[in-house]
């Protein structure tokens, strides 16, 4: 247990300290090859300490360390897309299989409120 909080300790510090802001993105493969540990590794790790509070922010470019609640937000926005697009694509599926979604309306407004965000 403390050498994954040490590793934890580590993981952060090396963010904060080179890869803070969205201009400052790193790929999860990178952080892999760097902390010599999978790529699923990595998002588990990084999903873990989001979920401890950590602000480690990411999109399409890859992960780095919020410099201020804008990059949080903006991440956020980004997590939730992707969450309603996953769940859009479920019911579609769902749907054309003549089976019942049962929250496709849900969904749509969801979808529509995100993609005017």
């Amino acid at each position: 247990m403390v050498k994954e909080k040490n590793f934890q300790k580590d993981f952060i510090a090396f963010l904060k300290m080179f890869h803070t802001g969205r201009e400052s993105a790193i790929k999860s493969s990178e952080l892999a090859y760097i902390f010599s540990i999978e790529s699923e590794t990595v998002q588990y790790l990084i999903h873990n300490l989001r979920l401890a509070g950590v602000p480690i922010c990411g999109d399409f470019k890859g992960y780095f360390y919020a410099s201020d609640d804008n990059d949080i937000r903006y991440t956020a926005r980004w997590l939730m897309s992707m969450g309603a697009r996953i769940q859009h694509t479920a019911c579609a599926m769902l749907n054309g299989a003549k089976l019942d979604c049962g929250q496709t309306a849900l969904l749509n407004s969801m979808w529509k409120a995100i993609e005017t965000t």
